[in-house]
């Protein structure tokens, strides 16, 4: 689903049955203005969402003049102009919601995931990327990985088809992890890469005796410090070309996971917490 076929449904849920566009409605020019301080994104959806209420809601064919006054991954201010927007105030109206709600969520998303960036870089651990989750809505992943990635944090898998992961369920189903592994590979492409869970140091002992060649990372997860020390240590002892990731953290602090040895750590909260303190984005008619 592209960004565009996501916004049609949104904006079909929030218009609902609208009456097409009347004739003669007036040209004129919005503002899209910060009420909060931190990091701006989504406004690169502003145009699909524009076009998309233009061409499947009100057939309007007047063109909308769109003015970016800040970048995605800009740090915005109390009062600061994001975007003028100039054209059919019908369609503008329309689309008013859908912009500041996309805008407000992303921020939120790219702004506290800066936060935790800048945090592990204060503390010496910049090379540690942040990594995202599946633990979010499936249609809206694209947004909210672009979101993190704005803030400076990176993508995991947006759906199962970009990476096969080996995971306690696979393994306690297969019974095993060579098991599990073996069912998995099956389907494995050329250029996929796979990443196999362990929830204990035994686990790990299990796993770095397969093959190297058939895992690329493995995923630390739900581990105490002590453990996850341990485990980076047994890893590259092991072999050093894996890549390793903490996940599961609950509420371990980023900078004290990063001390590990990790180069990853992945957590929903990076998004949930995002979404939990979105930016007040506002679109004011200025005439």
């Amino acid at each position: 689903m592209t960004p565009r076929d996501l916004f049609k449904q949104i904006l079909l849920a929030d218009l609902g049955s609208v009456p097409r566009l009347q004739k003669g409605a007036p040209d004129k020019t919005f503002r899209i203005i910060s009420g909060s301080h931190g990091i701006i994104c989504g406004g690169t959806y502003i145009k699909d969402i524009l076009e998309v209420v233009q061409q499947e809601f009100l057939l309007s064919d007047q063109p909308i003049v769109i003015k970016i006054l800040k970048e995605d991954g800009d740090w915005v201010q109390y009062g600061n102009w994001i975007s003028e927007l100039t054209g059919n105030a019908e369609v503008l109206l329309k689309a008013e919601r859908t912009i500041c709600n996309v805008l407000s969520r992303l921020s939120g998303i790219a702004t506290h995931t800066c936060q935790q960036v800048v945090r592990l870089g204060k503390a010496g651990y910049g090379q540690v990327r942040l990594l995202d989750t599946r633990k979010s809505f499936s249609l809206l992943r694209y947004l909210t990985q672009y979101a993190l990635c704005t803030g400076g944090g990176c993508g995991h898998r947006a759906s199962m088809s970009e990476g096969i992961m080996v995971k306690d369920n696979d393994i306690a189903v297969y019974g095993g992890i060579r098991q599990a592994l073996d069912v998995r590979l099956k389907t494995q492409r050329v250029l996929t890469r796979v990443e196999v869970e362990v929830d204990s140091l035994k686990q790990l002992e299990e796993l770095l005796m397969i093959d190297r060649d058939e895992v690329d990372m493995i995923m630390l997860d739900n581990m105490s410090l002590e453990d996850m020390t341990k485990a980076v240590q047994m890893t590259r002892d092991c072999d050093s070309r894996y890549k390793i990731e903490a996940s599961g953290i609950g509420r371990l602090d980023i900078v004290d996971v990063a001390k590990t040895g990790v180069g990853y750590i992945s957590s929903s909260s990076f998004v949930t917490k995002g979404e939990g303190n979105p930016l007040d984005i506002s679109m004011e008619c200025i005439g």
